[in-house]
């Protein structure tokens, strides 16, 4: 998965965290490190409930 390999390589490089849909969150932990920080964005307008397609 894209995501898991770009949060290893990130982790390797020294980075402390990425950022996320919180649907990768679970799986960050179990393949990269628990010590990665999963940052997830989560504001927007009341009125642009239909702005995202990954939304938990």
């Amino acid at each position: 998965d894209l995501v898991i390999s770009r949060a290893k390589r990130a982790f390797e490089a020294g980075c402390d965290g990425v950022v996320s849909s919180g649907l990768e969150v679970p799986f960050l932990r179990e393949y990269v490190d628990n010590k990665l920080i999963a940052v997830t964005p989560g504001i927007r307008p009341v009125a642009n409930d239909d702005d995202q397609k990954r939304v938990v």
